[in-house]
Order: structure tokens, then C-alpha cells, then sequence
């Protein structure tokens, strides 16, 4: 990742003010975040047709889990980041094996690097 190259981030996450943490971090990076989703039938959708550098997952939203939305990133070669309270309950999931996952609370400077790192993994 080169520092004039900006990455599209799309959020899932239900609720508004974890989601504006991302979102603050992933600006503070140098991201643009392009969507901010907190359902289920959205977040699918939106991992089937979008094209973007970075998808960071709640891993329980509204209306069902992310493992369908990580699946999809993952035959689409789009890569993920989880961020969940439930991050041991991931590591044992295999949708979500090749990816990064951070507790909640949020830690910025693990998020920023796991940010940087995802994307050089996938460039």
C-alpha cells in the first residue's frame, strides 16, 4: 500500500457508535469509508456487488451472523476484518480462519495496523 493509494472500506456493524469508531480510524488511516451497513440482507449484497479494498465484520448483526458475508469476501478475494466480542468463538469458525480478528473493545492502533496489513496481504 502506497501512501498516495486510498482504500474503500465498507463497515458492518449494528451499532452507531462502534461503527463511527471504525469509521474514524479507518479516515485516520487515509480510507474512505463508502458504506456503513448494520443488517444481514444488506451486508450479502453488498459483499456479492461491491468493489472495494477492505470489508471490516461485527460478527452478530442485525438479523443474522456475518459468516455468509465472510464467505463470499473471501471467494471474491476481498479482504476482511472482524471485529467482534465474541473474537475466541471466530478462531474456531472456518469462514473466518485467513482473517484478521480484533476484540471489542476496539483497540485504533491495532485496527490501523491490521488495516495496513490486510491490504499488502491481498495487493
Amino acid at each position: 500500500m502506497s501512501s498516495t493509494e486510498t482504500i474503500h472500506v465498507i463497515i458492518v456493524e449494528d451499532d452507531p457508535f462502534i461503527a463511527a469508531d471504525i469509521q474514524h480510524v479507518v479516515e485516520e488511516a487515509g480510507g474512505v469509508v463508502i458504506d456503513i451497513i448494520s443488517a444481514f440482507n444488506e451486508a450479502l449484497q453488498a459483499a456479492k456487488t461491491k468493489n472495494v479494498d477492505l470489508f471490516t465484520l461485527d460478527f452478530e448483526i442485525i438479523s443474522g451472523t456475518t459468516e455468509p458475508v465472510a464467505k463470499t469476501l473471501s471467494e471474491r478475494e476481498i479482504p476482511f476484518i472482524a471485529i467482534s466480542g465474541k473474537s475466541e468463538k471466530l478462531k474456531t469458525i472456518a469462514e473466518f480462519d485467513q482473517s484478521v480478528i480484533l476484540p471489542k473493545p476496539l483497540n485504533p492502533a491495532q485496527l490501523t495496523a491490521s488495516i495496513k496489513r490486510a491490504i499488502q496481504h491481498h495487493a
